[in-house]
C-alpha cells in the first residue's frame, strides 16, 4: 500500500512537469497548470494508477485488450475529473472545444489517443521500473520515506484548503476576513506578552525576525488546520511559541540546536502560559524527524510541516500573502 501512495506522488510530480512545459511552449510563457498550488498534478498520478492495474491484472491479455483498456479507463478519468470541476469548483483545467470529437469539450479523440500511447510505453516499462524503484527505496528508504510523505501530505493539504477556498467563494462568503478576525483573536493574548514581543529583535531566518517567522508558521497552520476543521486555538499557539528560544541560533547558543531547541522553547513556553498536551506536542516535535518520537496529533504535524516549508520559502525569497493585521509593529499582513 505504501508503494502505490510514492508511485501516485512519483507520476503526479512529472506528469506536472510534463503539463507546464506543454503548456508553456504553447503559450510562449511560464504557465502553472492545474487546480493546486504546487508542483503536482493529481489526475496524473490516478492515471498511474490505472496503468498499474492494468500493467498486473491483465498481464496474460493480449496487447490489443490492453490498448482498449487503457483508451476507455483514461478516457473516462479525464471525462469524469473535467465534468467535476467544472461543475463543483466551477474551474476548467482543460478545453477540448476546437477539436473534433469531443465529449463535453472535457476529452477529445486525438488526446485519449495520446495518453493511450503514453499508457502503452509505461506499461512496458513499468516491468524494469518497478524492480529498480524497489532497489532504490531500500537502500535510501529512510529519505524516499520522507521526501515522498511530505509530498503526499502535501497534495492533500493542498487540495483541501484550494477545494475549500472555491467553495467558499462560490457562496459568496468573505472567509478570508472572518479567518482573520479568529486568527487575530487566538494571537493577540500572546502577541502582548514581552517574552513574544522580544522575538521581534531576534534574527531567525534569511531578513527575518524569529517573530515573523512564527507568525508565518501559525498563519498557515492555521488555514490549514480551519480547512481541516483540527484545532484551531492549539495549532496557533503551539505554532507561536514552537520557537521561544532567545539566542541567535547562526551564531551563539547549544550544539547539536537542531535537537535541542524544541525543549528550550517549551520550557520557555510553560514559564508565559499553561498549556494543553497538543499545544505542548506541537512545541516538543515541530522539528520531527529529527525528534524520534513522531508527532501524536495532527495539529502537530500539520505545524511540523509548515514549519519546514516556511523555512524552506524564507531562503528561496518565495512572496508571501497577506496575514492578518494585530497591533504588534512586526505582525504579518499590515498594509
Amino acid at each position: 500500500m505504501q508503494f502505490l501512495f510514492y508511485y501516485f506522488v512519483v507520476f503526479a510530480v512529472l506528469g506536472w512537469m510534463l503539463e507546464m512545459v506543454f503548456r508553456s511552449v504553447k503559450n510562449r510563457r511560464m504557465v502553472n497548470p492545474g487546480f493546486l498550488k504546487g508542483f503536482y498534478l493529481p489526475v496524473y498520478g490516478f492515471g498511474a494508477l490505472l496503468i498499474l492495474g492494468g500493467h498486473i491484472i491483465l498481464a496474460n491479455c493480449i496487447m490489443l485488450f490492453r490498448i482498449l483498456f487503457y483508451f476507455i479507463s483514461l478516457s473516462v478519468l479525464e471525462l469524469s475529473t473535467g465534468m467535476v470541476m467544472e461543475d463543483v469548483f466551477h474551474v476548467r483545467l482543460w478545453d477540448y472545444t476546437d477539436e473534433r470529437f469531443n465529449i463535453r469539450e472535457h476529452v477529445c479523440l486525438r488526446f485519449a489517443i495520446y495518453w493511450t500511447a503514453i499508457a502503452v510505453g509505461l506499461d512496458f516499462a513499468l516491468d524494469f521500473l518497478i524492480p529498480w524503484a524497489l532497489q532504490f527505496h531500500e537502500r535510501w528508504y529512510p529519505v524516499v520515506d520522507f521526501v515522498l510523505g511530505s509530498l503526499f501530505l502535501m497534495i492533500f493539504l493542498d487540495f483541501i484548503v484550494s477545494a475549500r477556498r472555491r467553495m467558499r467563494r462560490r457562496e459568496g462568503m468573505n472567509e478570508k476576513d472572518v479567518a482573520r478576525r479568529k486568527f487575530v483573536a487566538i494571537a493577540q493574548p500572546l502577541l502582548d506578552h514581552p517574552s513574544i514581543l522580544m522575538l521581534k529583535d531576534i534574527n531567525h531566518h534569511l531578513g527575518k525576525s524569529r517573530l515573523e517567522h512564527v507568525l508565518d508558521v501559525a498563519w498557515w497552520s492555521f488555514l490549514i488546520a480551519r480547512s481541516l476543521s483540527l484545532d484551531e486555538d492549539a495549532t496557533v499557539r503551539g505554532a507561536l511559541l514552537h520557537d521561544l528560544f532567545y539566542y541567535d541560533w547562526l551564531h551563539e547558543g547549544p550544539r547539536l540546536h537542531g535537537f535541542r531547541h524544541p525543549t528550550i522553547a517549551l520550557k520557555n513556553a510553560r514559564q508565559i502560559t499553561p498549556l494543553s498536551k497538543k499545544e505542548e506536542d506541537i512545541i516538543k516535535k515541530h522539528m520531527w524527524p529529527l525528534t524520534v518520537i513522531p508527532p501524536c496529533y495532527k495539529e502537530s504535524l500539520v505545524v511540523s510541516l509548515v514549519d519546514k516549508l516556511c523555512s524552506a520559502g524564507d531562503y528561496i525569497c518565495l512572496k508571501k500573502p497577506k496575514k492578518p493585521h494585530t497591533s504588534t509593529s512586526n505582525t504579518p499582513g499590515q498594509n
